[in-house]
């Protein structure tokens, strides 16, 4: 059991550091926005890379599930 807690905390921390990269990638840039589910709820065109390299990484490491997601409806993993 152990094994896979560290496993998954090994994947977590890849894909956390895969998404600052794409905001560190994202400093300085014009920040096109658009809402979500009110013109209050916004959401950026950094948010949304972010989150598609993330789940894009779960799913390729390790989800064979959709994955739910803030921004977006959930994503359909491998399989299952």
């Amino acid at each position: 059991m152990t094994h896979d807690i560290d496993d998954l905390l090994q994947l977590a921390q890849q894909v956390a550091a895969v998404g600052a990269e794409v905001h560190r990638q994202g400093l300085g840039r014009p920040l096109a926005t658009r809402a979500k589910s009110s013109e209050t709820d916004l959401v950026s065109d950094i948010d949304l890379e972010t989150e598609r390299v993330m789940v894009a990484r779960l799913q390729r490491d390790r989800s064979p599930r959709a994955v739910p997601t803030e921004s977006e409806k959930p994503r359909l993993g491998r399989g299952g």
